[in-house]
């Protein structure tokens, strides 16, 4: 987990978090960091996790025991829970067996920290779960719900938290954030256009596989109309994980929106369907049995023909 001065941006949501749960006394015991993917909520929670569980003057100091352990991700007093790689929950099991670490004496010290990434996902008798054990919080332990959706947690569960916003970083912090992560300065231009202030989503492109294979769906989709369906056929092929399908629906989606001005109303509201329908592809590829590169080459080839008025 990177130290304070790693993580950039976010200055006053950290003052919060930092303050709120590095208080000896009178801190609330939940919090719900929402915002957009891809922004550093995560580490924002385990910073503000440091804080809660930290020995020093000033917390987090980034120097004590404490503070090393928890940026070595082996503090023995912080839980870290998120969905199960390939599911699409986050099961009550989990939710339960957090619970319980919560319940048991420190190792370091009398506080505890449970970190739930992606709290939206979990299901019905997950989300019951926690709420009992926010109902009913135990002492010295703190709860930090990380989300990109809190319209999806239960109302009752959204109540009983801090809400504390995270926004989206300027373009400045971004390349920042970028750059740290190791992108190639080659592929910058392209990873703060995809971005949009959100770094994480773009990580897949420190592999350099993907980020050229980016790189030529960008200069394919240039010119729509006119663009290459041999070559689109190749890119579209292989196996597809689901942020670079993002990145080139994106991409695709872009370059038909274009050309939505240069055609009459019913051909712009038809490429403006199709694109609709594009934009839909990812969440039906993680839900659905389909073949992501046949379905991609078959979106790309109509976003072609209805971007040329046909």
């Amino acid at each position: 987990m990177p130290t304070a001065w790693e993580i950039v941006g976010h200055t006053a949501v950290r003052d919060t978090l930092c303050n709120g749960l590095g208080a000896r006394e009178g801190g609330h015991h939940a919090w719900l960091l929402y915002g957009p993917s891809g922004i550093g909520k995560a580490l924002l929670a385990r910073e503000a996790a440091s804080a809660f569980l930290c020995r020093g003057a000033a917390p987090p100091c980034g120097a004590c025991h404490s503070c090393r352990l928890v940026h070595a991700g082996t503090h023995p007093d912080l839980r870290l829970l998120q969905r199960p790689e390939g599911k699409r929950d986050l099961p009550v099991e989990a939710v339960r067996e957090a619970l319980a670490f919560l319940s048991l004496t420190g190792h370091e010290s009398s506080r505890r920290v449970l970190i739930i990434d992606d709290a939206e996902t979990m299901n019905r008798s997950a989300a019951n779960a926690l709420l009992k054990g926010l109902e009913e919080p135990q002492e010295g332990a703190a709860i930090l719900l990380v989300c990109g959706e809190p319209n999806r947690l239960p109302a009752t569960i959204r109540s009983r938290c801090l809400l504390q916003p995270c926004h989206a970083l300027g373009e400045e912090e971004c390349r920042q954030v970028l750059q740290r992560m190791g992108i190639a300065e080659a592929a910058l231009p392209l990873a703060l256009r995809l971005a949009r202030g959100r770094p994480g989503r773009v990580a897949l492109l420190r592999d350099e596989g993907w980020c050229r294979s980016l790189q030529q769906w960008e200069r394919l989709l240039e010119d729509l109309p006119r663009c290459d369906l041999a070559e689109a056929r190749r890119l579209s092929g292989g196996k597809w994980n689901a942020a670079a399908l993002q990145l080139v629906v994106e991409l695709a989606v872009e370059a038909a929106c274009r050309r939505i001005s240069r055609l009459d109303f019913a051909r712009g509201e038809a490429l403006l369907d199709g694109c609709r329908r594009l934009a839909e592809l990812p969440r039906r590829a993680e839900r659905q049995t389909l073949r992501a590169d046949l379905a991609l080459f078959g979106a790309v080839v109509e976003l072609r023909r209805l971007s040329a008025g046909r």
